[in-house]
């Protein structure tokens, strides 16, 4: 944990780092036989180490699933980091959208929502804040993961919830923490493999996007423009065609090598 604050690396990595290491290494089994060999420790004191290792083993995935506890208990207390509003002020928002990070997706989707004149807030880790600022995009700096930055987006009051980041492990705690807090809010997400999507599946996510399978829909979809094929027909072949590989957890169809090319 010291050496990674020392790096600048944002408090909740720190903890969740210091946390994920909580276990003694496997190394620890070869340095205690050998000091055993040595006659530098006794058969007792080995076998303490080895039972302390295993046990550091066993409770290492409990001590890994507490770094967010700890990390908001200490942020009260301490405030390690603090939650940045600016240009955004919370004036009881209702029927708005909560954007879940400010890349290239999230800034589309605001601009998109801008011009529909529907309200939304985003919530970014990184202050992006010169050209935010310059689109009057109300924005809250800070961890969506952690409560009080996605409380202070007015969830209760709040329409869907976009969260534009592909479902990696990092934010695996995002969507634990919406989705134990507020059951009732509708969450989008994004996936780049299947196993995303059935995590995803599991933490009861509303609706899950596949990029990639989107992308190849409507490039199938403009290729069949050139045939003599009615609109509705291939919207409901698409349709079906999704529905099957988002209910299967598939990106794509997997091919079968025995087919060949």
């Amino acid at each position: 944990m010291g050496i990674t604050t020392a790096l600048r690396i944002r408090q909740q990595k720190v903890l969740t780092i210091g946390f994920g290491m909580y276990s003694i290494g496997e190394l620890s089994f070869l340095l205690a036989s050998i000091a055993e060999e040595a006659q530098i420790i006794t058969d007792q004191q080995s076998s303490l180490m080895l039972a302390t290792a295993i046990l550091s083993m066993l409770l290492t995935p409990v001590t890994f699933k507490l770094a967010p506890v700890a990390y908001a208990l200490c942020n009260k207390v301490f405030c390690l980091e603090g939650i940045e509003t600016e240009p955004y002020v919370s004036d009881g928002k209702r029927d708005h959208v909560i954007i879940v990070g400010a890349g290239k997706v999230g800034f589309a989707f605001a601009s998109i929502l801008t011009e529909c004149l529907i309200p939304f807030v985003m919530i970014d880790i990184i202050s992006r804040r010169s050209w935010l600022q310059k689109k009057g995009f109300p924005i809250i700096f800070g961890d969506a993961a952690v409560q009080e930055v996605f409380d202070s987006a007015d969830p209760v009051d709040a329409k869907p919830t976009i969260v534009t980041p592909p479902a990696t492990t990092g934010c695996f705690p995002l969507i634990d923490t919406i989705r134990s807090r507020y059951k009732a809010i509708v969450i989008i997400a994004s996936v780049d493999s299947d196993e995303q999507v059935e995590l995803l599946n599991a933490y009861g996510i509303d609706v899950i996007i596949n990029p990639v399978l989107e992308a190849s829909l409507e490039m199938t979809r403009l290729v069949l423009e050139h045939f003599d094929i009615e609109d509705q027909s291939v919207g409901s072949m698409l349709a079906a065609y999704r529905t099957k590989q988002y209910t299967a957890g598939q990106l794509v169809a997997p091919f079968d090598d025995s087919e060949g090319t």
